[in-house]
């Protein structure tokens, strides 16, 4: 192959022996052997039977069939569950250079459905090897910087988020050592919500509708829900604060959206001729009740927790007008902290566009050496 060619997906791999698939509640936390599966992170876990071992004596690509997650894998190594495919590029393409077209031309995305049927039609660029080898050289060095770029990013969208964490957490001790406390369940009530059958939903909006808020729906738009509004459901207004009650999203405090609400969901009303609405929503957020709260939902099978459980929870009690300054102050650190995480998240979002255009031109026979990797490298650095 003097000059560049094209080949079918299916015609530059090869078939791999069967192996066994491990899957993921069997996972352990540490063994003799990495267990690769489609789930981001090169390992995902690990395993100790030497007869599951897949030996890699040349780098193999492993694509996620249902998360299009694909990673270069240089040693041995177990297959974690189902959606896994071993991806052995046959000798006239380098494997790592088949390992970046694969992250350069990726296939439409179907949600939780297989993705293979689709990459296997994929045409791959193929040029001499030589060539490859050069492309990968200097993929490799821009990517380096890029890399560089996106963990300083990463560093300073975590130094935001824990600045204010810091200052709220410091502020409400400091009230709780200089004020006295009093139960959550004699200054706020705590409201429950309803679970109408699913068969009155419906996935559009219509009159006489209104939409059911689940955990998800704090998170994203994509699985909307509305149930009939004559319904004796529990109902909230975007100003109300609404906490999770279950696994992962227990203890999230949302606002922002009204509808009826889910058991899912707990609204919490407070007293506000004793407590400022603000000040509560800033109470619930620090770690005067959700390190007690995460202590509650651990002793669940669900991992969550009722009305009950944080009834007797403490929330120190400053005058309203000590309140009103407190929450001021946050709101001022809040502000520049979500803007500053605003910049941090358009920067990351800009490095994966200056990525995958490196990853286009290097497709197309465009990428050179030298001024190209510099320019990537300088980019990278005036984007952080």
């Amino acid at each position: 192959m003097s000059a560049w060619s094209a080949l079918k997906l299916t015609e530059c791999i090869e078939r791999i022996p069967r192996a066994t698939k491990v899957q993921r509640k069997e996972f352990k936390d540490s063994g003799r052997f990495p267990i690769v599966s489609q789930e981001r992170g090169l390992v995902n876990g690990y395993w100790d039977d030497e007869n599951d071992v897949i030996r890699v004596d040349r780098p193999l690509v492993i694509f996620g069939d249902h998360t299009q997650v694909v990673k270069l894998v240089d040693f041995d190594f177990v297959i974690g569950a189902d959606g896994v495919r071993v991806l052995k590029p046959k000798p006239f393409l380098d494997p790592q250079y088949f390992y970046y077209f694969l992250l350069g031309n990726p296939v439409r995305a179907l949600g939780y459905a297989r993705h293979f049927r689709l990459l296997k039609d994929v045409e791959v660029a193929i040029p001499p090897l030589p060539e490859q080898k050069r492309i990968v050289a200097v993929l490799d060095e821009a990517f380096a910087g890029i890399a560089t770029a996106v963990a300083n990013t990463e560093k300073n969208l975590a130094n935001a988020r824990e600045l204010f964490e810091s200052y709220l957490n410091l502020l409400f001790e400091r009230h709780k050592n200089n004020y006295e406390s009093t139960e959550l369940q004699q200054v706020a009530n705590f409201q429950g919500g309803s679970q109408p059958p699913k068969s009155v939903f419906i996935n559009e909006p219509r009159d006489g509708y209104v939409r059911l808020l689940q955990i998800r729906d704090f998170k994203s738009d994509d699985k909307a829900v509305f149930i009939p509004s004559s319904r004796k459901n529990r109902n909230c207004i975007p100003s109300d604060i609404m906490i999770g009650r279950y696994g992962a999203s227990v203890g999230q405090i949302h606002t922002g959206k009204g509808g009826a609400y889910n058991v899912a969901l707990i609204k919490a009303v407070p007293d506000t001729s004793q407590l400022t609405s603000r000040y509560f929503y800033y109470y619930l957020l620090s770690g005067l009740f959700q390190n007690p709260l995460a202590s509650v939902a651990s002793r669940s099978a669900q991992a969550g927790f009722s009305k009950d459980d944080i009834a007797p929870f403490a929330v120190p009690m400053p005058p309203i007008s000590e309140q009103k300054l407190a929450t001021e102050s946050l709101d001022e650190l809040r502000e520049q902290s979500t803007r500053l995480e605003r910049i941090c998240t358009s920067k990351l979002s800009s490095l994966a566009e200056l990525k995958q255009s490196l990853l286009q031109k290097a497709f197309s026979g465009e990428l050179t050496a030298g001024k190209e990797v510099s320019d990537t490298i300088r980019q990278a650095e005036e984007v952080t």
